[in-house]
């Protein structure tokens, strides 16, 4: 399954839920999903690999450690974003 931005355009909630049905279709069916993504809190969220990128030629292919997808409110993200830049 071929994904680009598939939840570029989508609030958290329903950011949350197509992450959700993503990893229980890998985990089901055991099928292989490329996904083209920006967003680090994605490609943290659903990959166990990440190819990156740059310049439009492969620089590396890495192992990610799985974080759980949260589900903040836009006020404990914007919090939590503040206090990381500001420390």
């Amino acid at each position: 399954i071929f994904c680009d931005e598939p939840t570029s355009a989508l609030d958290k909630e329903n950011t949350n839920t197509i992450l959700e049905l993503l990893k229980n279709i890998n985990n089901t069916f055991k099928t292989t999903i490329i996904i083209v993504s920006h967003d680090i809190n994605i490609i943290k969220a659903i990959t166990n690999k990440t190819a990156i990128i740059t310049n439009g030629a492969l620089e590396e292919i890495v192992t990610v450690k799985n974080k759980a997808i949260n589900s903040l409110s836009y006020k404990e993200e914007l919090l939590n974003d503040w206090c990381n830049y500001y420390l």
